[in-house]
């Protein structure tokens, strides 16, 4: 699945697999890698997901590291599927473009199962939001606000990116946001230009 899945279907803020069995008796089992987020703040465990691993972290393809995040969580998927008696099944598959190269891992690794695309299940109850939804975008939207605000009330000459990023996060984090994104955000000569805030409302005691 692509983040933006998870983060509707269990509330995960990091890229990973989840897999939903059809039987309840089974538990959801993620699959996910770890970055920055074991030494700063995490948004927080996914809810009703019991069965959670941390397979390691992101490689060459982000930091440079041995191995590739991408090949390590497709082994694990395979491996718990096969423990389920799944090697030659139908699975539904929930996510988006990002998602194909772990698809074509799992054909590679399960080739007497079948897979059939299944994110329209998802997008039809997006569709729609429900009352709590349509409040929590109206949060979202009102912690960035109020962490522009504060960025706007710091800024002067003198003052670094870094001085009106951390106004901005302690802003909204202080009225129950997540860790919020500033990073496009720069008034040095090789910064960009641009501006992208973005907060995320959390409910969830820490």
């Amino acid at each position: 699945m692509s983040n933006s899945y998870l983060r509707y279907i269990c509330d995960c803020a990091r890229e990973g697999m989840l897999i939903i069995p059809t039987d309840t008796d089974l538990p959801l089992t993620l699959y996910t890698v770890f970055s920055s987020s074991v030494v700063l703040p995490p948004a927080g465990l996914p809810v009703l997901v019991d069965d959670i691993w941390q397979i390691g972290t992101w490689g060459r393809e982000t930091y440079n590291r041995p191995g590739r995040a991408l090949d390590r969580v497709v082994e694990a998927t395979a491996k718990r599927l096969a423990e389920l008696g799944l090697t030659k099944a139908q699975i539904g598959l929930v996510g988006d473009a990002t998602s194909a190269p772990y698809w074509a891992g799992l054909a590679e690794s399960l080739p007497g199962s079948r897979f059939e695309k299944a994110q329209g299940i998802v997008d039809r109850m997006q569709r729609r939001r429900s009352k709590a939804e349509q409040a929590v975008v109206r949060a979202a939207a009102q912690l960035a606000c109020i962490g522009m605000q504060a960025a706007y009330h710091v800024i002067r000459p003198g003052v670094t990116d870094h001085e009106i990023y951390a106004a901005f996060t302690f802003a909204q984090m202080a009225r129950g946001g997540e860790t919020g994104k500033a990073t496009r955000s720069g008034s040095t000569p090789t910064a960009p230009t641009a501006a992208s805030p973005t907060a995320m409302w959390c409910d969830r005691e820490r």
